[in-house]
């Protein structure tokens, strides 16, 4: 990932924008944030991992006729996070 000259230490990460919004990303970006971490993802890999868990919600949410008018569609995602999450800790620790 790209460095920052403003920031030297800190790592940049990007994720597709989205057209659409919707109430509850923020929560739900904080909590995979820590779910990660505390499953062992290093902080920028625990954010990347939430970054791309909320664009999967968001997409879902956009295709979704009937979640729209509540909040993000995350419930149908679940298993999607868990195996992105799976995938990262098996990278980390060298297992292919």
């Amino acid at each position: 990932p790209p460095r920052s000259t403003l920031f030297p230490y800190t790592t940049l990460f990007r994720s597709r924008k989205c057209a659409q919004s919707y109430h509850g990303t923020g929560d739900l970006y904080a909590s995979t944030v820590l779910g990660g971490l505390m499953r062992g993802l290093e902080l920028g890999e625990a954010l990347a991992l939430a970054a791309d868990f909320i664009v999967l919600c968001i997409d879902a949410t956009a295709e979704s006729n009937s979640a729209r008018w509540y909040g993000v569609e995350f419930e149908s995602q679940i298993p999607q996070l868990c195996r992105m999450l799976q995938e990262r800790l098996e990278k980390k620790n060298g297992i292919q």
